[in-house]
């Protein structure tokens, strides 16, 4: 078993770590020829880990594989851990240094720690072949003649990297630079190639000024800006006025609610007028709302409810007189075959007249009925049985209700169409009636209501109504109005 552990460990690589060497040799070496005859000699540096970081390099070069015939020590040591150095040897070093021909350059590197007096071992060495042709500047005294492209030419590959020195042998600041700083720089005739000196007297490259020109431009103030100047508000001069108009009907709207108030009977306290004035706002608001859905729904029904209430209150008054025992039979048979055989869109004006009648003395007379004939007339006016009495009760008080019942059959077959059409929905549509003819005077015409029993005379039916259409809606603001106007600070 041990022996397969050990085997293991050394089937498995493991990263070399070169902690504790003196000073390590650099990693990788490549020798690249450049467009410009240039050649760049570049190697990767260790991983950090040892004794004496290189404080500098040394990159030889030559025409033999032992790259000895010349040397160029950087000025620059070990900057990061496995990063990339170069060093550029340009066309014109190479023609004056080593008359290289079509022939390959050889090049190495080492890398140097002089405080503590280490070094690496050479890299390995890296061939590449030079043919390149050279033509070396030729200076006379009128004409200068390069074989370097313009600058303004050239096209950056991003990769390749140029020294250039001043006459007296100083680098330029800016090393290395790229082919086109290069060029700009050697067309400046301050900078060239690879020059001998002992640099006395370096270049200063002055820093680049840019001044900026600012342009002030003065923009007339909007509309909108203006008007904020005046009211405080961002608005133009059309919202303005519109705004300005509908605060003066406001105004106006607010005069005529309080003058109505001076002239009416009602008792308010001073400090409550504002708080009334509201409330009659907000309901007269609602009342226009109203209007636009009566328009919608389209009942024009009001005026022929109207005269039909006065025919149908004297045959009310000359049936409930006169009660025969025969109409009870009435309920049993007719008024039965009827509602069996025939669904509601199909009832002729003499069957609306049996039925409704039917049902005007069934209500005036609920006490005398039987048990099938309350059933009857429950399953016309659509309410469960317990419903009938409460019904008939109520026609005794209410006038909206009795109204509701003797124009429950006609009211039905016009409604045909509307699902689970009831009693309950002729009562609704009777009060929206009335509140949209004269709002105001339910408003104020309020003594009688008791606000602690609203719904205690109301079949279930109608309860459940009362949650799905909007004279809640109106009744609320009626209370809201009553406990305004009686309560007392």
């Amino acid at each position: 078993m041990l022996k397969v552990f050990f085997a293991i460990f050394l089937l498995i690589p493991l990263p070399v770590m070169a902690y504790h060497t003196e000073t390590q040799t650099p990693y990788g070496i490549t020798n690249t020829l450049n467009n410009d005859g240039s050649i760049t000699v570049s190697w990767q540096e260790s991983d950090g880990y040892e004794d004496n970081p290189p404080e500098y390099y040394i990159v030889y070069i030559g025409l033999t594989e032992t790259a000895d015939d010349k040397s160029v020590q950087t000025k620059f040591g070990f900057t990061e851990a496995l990063s990339w150095q170069s060093y550029t040897f340009t066309a014109e070093y190479l023609y004056n240094e080593l008359s290289v021909d079509n022939q390959k350059i050889y090049a190495k590197v080492k890398a140097f720690h002089n405080t503590n007096g280490t070094t690496s071992d050479y890299t390995p060495v890296q061939s590449v072949l030079y043919n390149y042709v050279f033509i070396p500047t030729t200076t006379t005294s009128s004409t200068t003649t390069t074989t370097l492209p313009k600058a303004e030419d050239v096209v950056e590959d991003g990769i390749t990297t140029y020294l250039a020195w001043d006459k007296n042998g100083c680098e330029h600041p800016g090393n290395p630079l790229s082919y086109k700083e290069y060029l700009t720089a050697v067309e400046s005739k301050e900078w060239f190639g690879y020059q001998n000196g002992d640099c006395k007297e370096p270049i200063v490259v002055p820093e680049t000024t840019t001044t900026t020109t600012t342009t002030t431009t003065t923009i007339p103030p909007t509309e909108e800006e203006l008007n904020f100047l005046e009211t405080g508000i961002y608005e133009t001069n059309k919202e303005r006025a519109d705004r300005e108009e509908a605060e003066r009907l406001e105004a106006e709207k607010e005069a005529e609610i309080k003058s109505n108030l001076e002239n009416s009977d009602i008792d308010i306290p001073e400090e409550k007028v504002e708080e009334f004035v509201e409330i009659v706002k907000e309901v007269e608001e609602f009342v226009e709302t109203l209007d636009v859905v009566e328009e919608v729904i389209d009942i024009p029904e009001v005026i022929i409810i109207e005269v039909e209430e006065e025919i149908i209150e004297e045959v009310i008054i000359n049936e409930t007189e006169v009660l025969p025992e025969v109409d009870k039979e009435i309920l049993v048979e007719p008024v039965q075959e009827i509602i069996e055989e025939k669904p509601v869109e199909e009832y002729t004006e003499e069957d609306i007249e049996i039925v409704q009648e039917v049902v005007d003395n069934a209500i005036s007379n609920v006490e005398e009925l039987t048990e099938e004939q309350v059933e009857v007339v429950a399953d016309v006016l659509q309410v469960s049985t317990e419903d009938v009495e409460i019904i008939a009760e109520a026609v005794k008080t209410d006038e909206v209700v009795a109204e509701a019942v003797e124009i429950f059959v006609e009211k039905s077959v016009q409604n045909a169409d509307v699902e689970n059409y009831t009693l309950a929905d002729v009562v609704t549509e009777i009060q929206f009636e009335n509140f949209i003819q004269n709002p105001i005077e339910v408003l104020i015409n309020f003594d009688t209501i008791d606000l602690t029993t609203i719904g205690n005379d109301m079949t279930q039916d109608q309860k459940e109504k009362a949650q799905e259409v909007v004279v809640p809606v109106i009744l609320t603001r009626i209370a809201s109005m009553a406990a305004f106007i009686f309560r007392r600070s």
